[in-house]
């Protein structure tokens, strides 16, 4: 059927003749380097070349509204036109440029060449009704054949080159879409881990808090109330860092509930320090804080 490495153009004129010179043109050009491969493999063996010689399957459409329908078949099949070439004047129908401005709504990326004998439009005509285009060349009529051969070999590497760029652009958004996501559930998965665990740990550290509290009730002598006080003090700062951590775990999610809560200041102080203490004096270093009688 298809040569996957043909690329696909298509005539649009009105005069037969001229699609027969097109194909005069270009078509040789694809037959004579298929040869010279098959000749060298007869010679030679089977080879690799570096650079596939540039083929084209060439269509043809008589009428604008007949290109329109081939171009949109051409993407219906998964094979679309790298170039058309497109002649200004195709009474009755469609002209060139109302033809061009059709195919390029539907397939943006078609690279096309306005070919024209007569004045119809100027360039700032041209530009004017399809817009500033960077896919877009102008063939005068009577044509030069290497001219016509040199557009058709440019702008299909052109197109192919587009196309490859926005296909590995769309591969990178993906891998870059896939990434992210990947993210998003190693850290829903760290946070339920930190969720989970802390949980496990504040359960029974409520228990061993219950359990020191009802010994403080009963009768002990002085050591054993300094090492109750201990123990406290060191399961009440651990409940902490596990709360401490539940809510820097609800604040990454955006599940944190700020609360108006009633605290002493001096309490506050007291456990910062606390907290700090061993580093201070890590460093010989000395920290006091001042908290105002009426605070």
């Amino acid at each position: 059927m298809t040569p996957a490495r043909s690329h696909r153009l298509l005539i649009v004129d009105d005069n037969p003749a001229i699609h027969e010179d097109f194909r005069k043109i270009l078509a040789p050009v694809s037959q004579a380097a298929a040869n010279l491969e098959a000749k060298e493999a007869d010679l030679f063996g089977q080879t690799e070349s570096g650079s596939p010689p540039l083929t084209f399957a060439i269509d043809s459409a008589y009428q604008g509204q007949e290109a329109v329908a081939l171009v949109e078949r051409a993407l219906q099949e998964d094979w679309p036109y790298a170039l058309a070439f497109v002649d200004v004047r195709m009474p009755p129908g469609l002209d060139g440029v109302e033809t061009l401005t059709r195919l390029w709504k539907i397939q943006p990326e078609l690279q096309a060449v306005i070919c024209t004998a007569f004045s119809d439009y100027s360039w700032h005509d041209i530009v004017r009704l399809l817009g500033p285009s960077d896919n877009l060349l102008i063939l005068k009529k009577p044509f030069d054949k290497l001219e016509a051969l040199q557009m058709a070999h440019a702008l299909s590497k052109k197109w192919e080159l587009t196309r490859l760029a926005r296909l590995r652009s769309e591969r990178l958004e993906q891998m870059a879409e896939e990434r992210a996501w990947e993210l998003v559930l190693a850290n829903q998965s760290t946070s339920e881990f930190l969720n989970n665990i802390s949980h496990e740990l504040l359960t029974p550290m409520h228990g061993v808090l219950g359990m020191a509290e009802l010994l403080s009730a009963t009768q002990l002598d002085e050591d054993q109330k300094d090492y109750l006080a201990s123990l406290r003090e060191c399961g009440e700062g651990l409940a902490r860092m596990l709360k401490n951590i539940l809510d820097f775990n609800k604040l990454e999610r955006g599940q944190l509930q700020l609360e108006n809560t009633v605290f002493d200041v001096r309490d506050v102080c007291r456990e910062v320090l606390e907290t700090l203490g061993v580093k201070l004096r890590a460093k010989n270093l000395t920290a006091r804080t001042l908290v105002q009688p009426e605070v």
